[in-house]
């Protein structure tokens, strides 16, 4: 409990309000009724990618060399301004807590709207609105040498540096879980949860590797020294960095993002804070 509460800290990140109401939606066993799949209303998400770069090339004897840069900032954002709630009626109370699913459709229907009259819910969701932007910058750095080594020999060497700068979102509106963390920033805070800025946690919560060096090797060879037929072969190294979507996950989970579930519950009070009628 207290644990809980700490995570409902005022000091903590707060859930954005304003956002436009929905109706929820409502499922019973055998039909459904209500507006279907509401999470998806009100739902902007904006993907944006700025490139910017120059190459020089020197050209001196048997070799061409050609050195370049590249930036890129990789932007994702979104803003999902509703509060999906989803409540399930299945005929579990009217039937004795026992699963209806194995009845025939008219006895599953008959008992989950049973349940619907009662207000007694087999389980409901509801989640609050979801925002972030995520930049994420990335520098790329390139050197290569063409060496003419003999009229019929050509060998191709260069090396590519990528470093991957993390991506944080904008406002601060992000949390991990990170094993034996106390969080400084918010007071109660459970352990293991952590938090954009917290002392000691490391920028997008993802360690930079600042050693991601690919070699680029290649060679050519004029089998007939007409420059008809050659043999090529090459080899090179490449990175795969983490795709900036997997580290929204970061902001659109509790407790940066408001997410209540129940079972067993009555329609007029879900979260059994008053004395049950029945």
């Amino acid at each position: 409990e207290q644990g809980y509460q700490g995570l409902l800290d005022r000091r903590r990140p707060q859930s954005i309000s304003g956002a436009p109401k929905f109706l929820p939606e409502i499922l019973i066993a055998g039909t459904n009724l209500g507006p279907d799949n509401p999470q998806s209303s009100g739902g902007v998400l904006d993907q944006k990618n700025y490139q910017v770069g120059s190459t020089a090339t020197w050209t001196k004897g048997a070799h061409n060399l050609t050195f370049g840069y590249q930036a890129q900032d990789s932007i994702v954002a979104d803003i999902d301004q509703h509060d999906a709630t989803l409540v399930r009626f299945q005929g579990e109370f009217s039937n004795q807590h026992s699963f209806v699913f194995g009845s025939t459709p008219n006895s599953q229907f008959a008992h989950s709207f049973a349940d619907f009259m009662m207000g007694r819910i087999e389980n409901f969701s509801t989640q609050g609105a979801v925002q972030y932007n995520f930049p994420a910058w990335s520098h790329y750095a390139s050197a290569q040498d063409q060496w003419r080594v003999t009229p019929r020999l050509t060998a191709n060497l260069g090396v590519r540096y990528e470093l991957a700068m993390p991506a944080q979102e904008s406002n601060g509106r992000a949390a991990a879980f990170v094993a034996n963390h106390q969080s400084n920033q918010f007071a109660n805070v459970p352990l293991h949860v952590a938090f954009q800025g917290d002392s000691g946690i490391i920028p997008g919560f993802i360690r930079q590797d600042k050693k991601e060096f690919a070699p680029r090797e290649g060679l050519a060879y004029d089998l007939l020294g007409n420059n008809k037929l050659a043999l090529r072969t090459g080899y090179g190294y490449y990175y795969s960095n983490p795709s900036d979507q997997i580290r929204t996950f970061q902001s659109t989970n509790f407790p940066v993002v408001p997410n209540v579930q129940g079972t067993f519950a009555q329609l007029d009070n879900p979260f059994a804070t008053s004395t049950s009628p029945v």
